[in-house]
């Protein structure tokens, strides 16, 4: 039984509906999660565990990954949201942060992939368990769907 991490991401402003192409899904073991709250995609994936920063990181890429074709086609920005410092800066720095090249390759595909698709994306610092509400509902989706993978 593999050691696994689950990330979660959860999306506003989505303005239409779209697709998440088979490969994304296998890729990430996406799941999606509906409730009530239409105007929020709610999204959650399994990867092999190697630590919370890594975790964080393949949230990221999955997001870009699954939302890149309605970015293009509705001219929206992207902004993700991380509580993982390590994250923002392994992906938005101008250069690798020290120690941090073990993340090398998962930098070079968020970066490959975004400049492919003369994406406009930028990465924001919030605070961990300080309230933020996505933040907290990520959190939570994202502990939810490891609990359950575990069972």
């Amino acid at each position: 039984n593999m050691d696994v991490a689950s990330f979660a991401i959860v999306a506003n402003n989505i303005t239409q509906d779209f697709n998440v192409p088979d490969t994304i899904i296998n890729k990430y073991n996406i799941q999606a999660h509906h409730d009530e709250d239409s105007t929020t995609c709610k999204l959650t994936g399994l990867i092999a565990n190697y630590n919370s920063d890594v975790a964080e990181i393949m949230g990221i890429l999955a997001a870009l990954e699954i939302f890149i074709y309605l970015v293009k086609e509705t001219n929206q920005k992207i902004v993700f949201y991380t509580d993982s410092l390590v994250a923002k800066k392994v992906l938005s720095d101008k250069r690798m942060p020290p120690k941090s090249k073990k993340y090398t390759n998962l930098r070079k595909s968020f970066l490959r992939l975004a400049s492919l698709y003369a994406l406009p994306v930028s990465i924001k610092k919030v605070a961990a368990h300080e309230g933020i509400e996505l933040n907290e509902l990520a959190d939570k989706l994202a502990k939810k769907r490891l609990d359950f993978s575990n069972s």
